[in-house]
């Protein structure tokens, strides 16, 4: 075998070398967020899964001056993201429907916490009949950048002060609901300390 030839051929083994690595880091990050969005609620990873810090301000708004204001309510507002080409988001969307998402959300304190739901242009449509408090249409995903939201559906919950309480994947209505319930317990364990 010929110089050229070996080189060739250890160059070909160290490529698919690095891409078995590749695979396997893969691999590890999608079973750590499917383990994540099926409810094993510890953190997949010590990275985080995405959207804000917990504990850190909200984001900016970026000119949507229905949420620059403080939440209708008192204890804070669950910001959903979901997205019209998104199949998941439909089948939350469905769910929702299904279940009457007052009926969700009136588990927690007959509706203590606001529900905006961020879409993009088509979600408007594909998304109505929610019962949510506020919808604000992104025309590109600057609001979904902006909050860090690494995908959909995504919830962020935010507490009554603009701090970010916590964020999740959440595709089905029984997390939307936890995740409600977690900003409640979170801002009442404030108010106690």
């Amino acid at each position: 075998m010929s110089a050229a030839w070996t080189g060739l051929f250890v160059a070909l083994w160290m490529v698919v070398v690095l891409l078995v690595v590749l695979v396997l880091g893969l691999i590890r990050k999608v079973a750590a967020l499917e383990a994540f969005a099926d409810g094993d609620q510890r953190e997949p990873s010590p990275e985080r899964v995405g959207g804000p810090p917990p504990g850190s301000p909200a984001p900016s708004l970026l000119a949507h001056p229905e949420l620059t204001t403080a939440p209708a309510t008192q204890h804070g507002r669950v910001l959903l993201f979901l997205n019209s080409s998104c199949s998941a988001c439909r089948r939350l969307a469905d769910e929702l429907r299904t279940h009457n998402c007052a009926a969700v959300t009136s588990r927690l304190d007959a509706r203590a916490v606001e529900l905006v739901l961020v879409t993009d242009r088509d979600g408007q449509a594909a998304f109505a009949g929610l019962n949510v408090d506020v919808i604000v249409v992104q025309a590109g995903s600057e609001l979904s950048r902006a909050w860090s939201v690494p995908g959909t559906p995504f919830a962020v919950a935010v507490d009554q002060n603009g701090i970010v309480r916590s964020s999740a994947f959440t595709n089905t209505a029984t997390k939307l609901a936890d995740l409600s319930r977690a900003l409640l317990a979170s801002i009442e364990a404030t108010a106690v300390a």
